[in-house]
């Protein structure tokens, strides 16, 4: 469940800094009420703050269009911590020390 919300957030952001699609669609598909409530029932703390990250963009839009932008980063970030394999309870060198792949990903995603 992790690595699906990851991935869909990222593609999500991807397609709105590209101006693929809006931000309404976006809520629709991952950042809204229903989506968050089920993650939150399987205790997923860090897919929480992902989508509720995401449940912020309209605010964003509406208020300060022209930082929508910056407001997609945290997300792309925090989605990106989703992606590594273990990273559930583990430290960050532990992470790394047991799959430089996974690093090797999320930087390429990360630029």
């Amino acid at each position: 469940m992790r690595y699906l919300i990851g991935w869909q957030a990222l593609l999500l952001v991807d397609l709105l800094q590209r101006r693929c699609i809006t931000v309404r669609y976006a809520e629709q598909v991952l950042f809204n009420l229903d989506v968050l409530q089920r993650i939150e029932r399987r205790r997923l703390k860090k897919c929480v703050e992902v989508v509720d990250w995401g449940m912020q963009l309209e605010d964003w839009e509406a208020h300060t269009p022209e930082h929508l932008p910056e407001a997609l980063s945290p997300i792309a970030r925090l989605a990106q911590r989703l992606l590594v394999p273990g990273s559930k309870g583990r430290g960050k060198r532990e992470r790394q020390r047991l799959s430089p792949q996974a690093s090797a990903v999320v930087r390429k995603h990360a630029s």
